[in-house]
């Protein structure tokens, strides 16, 4: 559904080779009604320092209904700003729970504690799309990592992605951690066993510029009667940058 009027949704659907039907809500009436137009709009460009046209009456939030084998509306993903979309593969795998066979250049750990994999979901970007930055670690048998919330003095699995100008990192997304008590102390901890993956969304404000999005792992081992000192995995993932919408 796109407030565009007919002959430039079938110009662009001709152009992509797009098989659905795409709906001309010329006006936004049903998007209005629908409850789905963003009137915040001008205000978020505003403080983006980007120019305001009229194209931003009418606006919505973009979205995404996830609808299962029945029928049934199992999902409802919105963004709170057009600049900001999901890309097909992140769709797959946090709505669908389907793994991507295709993603980004992978970075590798291999240590006699803990092995880890990181990776993009995408090997490319477009302005104004999220991104998934993936990343695992499989511990030994009888070790943990801590996580968060845990006591001063104790290092928590942790994710720092850039800082760059080019691109924004929001809050990782992580499976529940194991409460844990350590004998002859009175604090309680939280830690991932076996193996844990995180899930941290990274949003991209250029386009037509290839970037390298630098990325820090840091993490303290233990077992339940020792650690080893806290360390951490810095590596960087390259992601080619392309148009909004390429060339015709």
């Amino acid at each position: 559904m796109s407030y565009d009027p007919i002959p430039v949704l079938e110009k662009f659907s001709n152009h992509h080779g797009i098989q659905f039907t795409m709906f001309s809500d010329v006006g936004s009436l049903a998007m209005t009604k629908l409850g789905v137009i963003n009137v915040n709009a001008a205000a978020q460009h505003i403080a983006l320092g980007a120019p305001v046209t009229d194209l931003l009456t009418g606006t919505p939030f973009p979205g995404y209904i996830v609808v299962d084998e029945n029928g049934n509306v199992a999902e409802k993903r919105f963004q709170n700003f057009h600049r900001e979309r999901e890309t097909g593969a992140g769709l797959l795998e946090s709505a669908f729970g389907v793994p991507s066979t295709t993603h980004g250049p992978e970075a590798r750990l291999a240590t006699p504690l803990v092995q880890g994999r990181a990776y993009l979901d995408s090997a490319a970007y477009v302005r104004a799309q999220r991104l998934q930055l993936v990343v695992e670690l499989a511990l030994e048998p009888g070790l943990h990592v801590y996580a968060q919330p845990i006591p001063e003095d104790y290092v928590p699995l942790t994710v720092e992605v850039g800082p760059s100008p080019s691109f924004v990192a929001g809050d990782p997304v992580a499976p529940p951690a194991m409460p844990f008590r350590v004998e002859g102390l009175d604090e309680e901890f939280h830690v991932y066993e076996g193996s844990v993956r995180l899930v941290i969304p990274v949003s991209f404000k250029v386009e037509n510029v290839d970037l390298v999005v630098p990325i820090k792992v840091s993490y303290q081992i233990c077992s339940a009667v020792e650690c080893w000192p806290p360390t951490s995995w810095s590596f960087e993932l390259p992601v080619a940058g392309h148009g909004l919408v390429p060339p015709t």
